[in-house]
């Protein structure tokens, strides 16, 4: 790799050009294609058409890659601005826009699960971090991960009892990230929180008179804090985004529903390691 970040190969029997973004070059235009659109590398680094996703950043010209920061920032699409991970190249989680969103890379310390996407971007790495980290293996690990997210269940923010029991078997308890706002949280209402907001319940969904088979067969019981009373806005586990640990154990405290429904539960899903499950965002019952 040259101090541009171009790199030179032969491909074919023709040279071809990658750039620090990872895509080829078109050997006739030197334009490199990213799907959404065209990248052209000089004099300056600019798009050739607007940024489809220009109104999220008003700020910005919709003609920059990576916001003028490319060291910072990665876009692999050519439509939003995509921080990534740790200093480590270690996955920590979501910020409140989910897998999809925009991590960033940053000290593990500054981190917390949820967290406003301002918040993250404010935590992100100095530019001297950066520099270290876009020179080290953490980087290789990085990018190993993170071109692999879209293949994992939670990738759409939505987890299903055969993704969970999938990931049971082949995840290697590895955690999984839900969106809350897209659980179904019915037939709960505001008017299950006695005392108001700021108070807790803890919902069986597989249990209830009316039961939600498709939220209680793969949460089963959730905590939820009623948040705003007039909007229905509910926070979904714990305030450190830990929603449930996805395993079978049985639990002697546990009612004796409870203990058949796991038993079942692992019969249907076979052998496999537990994994915790995370949220961000927030959900929301009727009012």
């Amino acid at each position: 790799m040259t101090a541009t970040g171009v790199t030179y190969n032969h491909k074919n029997g023709h040279f071809w050009q990658m750039d620090f973004t990872g895509k080829e070059r078109d050997e006739e235009t030197g334009y490199s294609y990213f799907g959404a659109r065209y990248l052209d590398h000089a004099p300056l680094t600019l798009w050739l058409s607007v940024d489809p996703m220009a109104d999220k950043y008003p700020s910005i010209s919709p003609y920059a890659y990576c916001a003028w920061n490319p060291l910072k920032l990665v876009d692999p699409e050519g439509e939003e601005i995509n921080p990534v991970y740790d200093l480590d190249g270690n996955f920590l989680g979501t910020d409140d826009l989910g897998l999809q969103g925009e991590p960033i890379i940053m000290d593990k310390d500054r981190f917390e699960q949820g967290m406003s996407h301002l918040e993250a971007v404010n935590s992100r790495a100095t530019f001297t971090e950066l520099l270290t980290f876009c020179n080290s293996e953490a980087f290789n690990k990085f990018f190993n991960h993170a071109t692999s997210l879209s293949e994992r269940p939670d990738w759409d923010g939505i987890l299903t009892l055969s993704e969970a029991n999938d990931w049971y078997r082949n995840g290697n308890g590895e955690p999984l990230y839900v969106d809350a706002a897209k659980i179904d949280l019915f037939p709960v209402t505001t008017g299950a929180f006695e005392e108001g907001e700021g108070s807790s319940k803890y919902i069986n969904f597989a249990g209830l008179r009316d039961p939600n088979p498709n939220t209680g067969l793969v949460y089963g019981n959730i905590k939820l804090t009623l948040l705003d009373k007039s909007t229905g806005e509910v926070l979904l586990g714990r305030p450190d985004g830990f929603l449930d640990n996805y395993g079978f154990e049985q639990n002697p405290n546990g009612s004796r529903w409870r203990n058949f429904a796991t038993k079942i539960g692992k019969k249907v899903a076979g052998k496999g390691t537990p994994f915790d499950i995370y949220t961000y965002n927030t959900g929301t019952v009727l009012h």
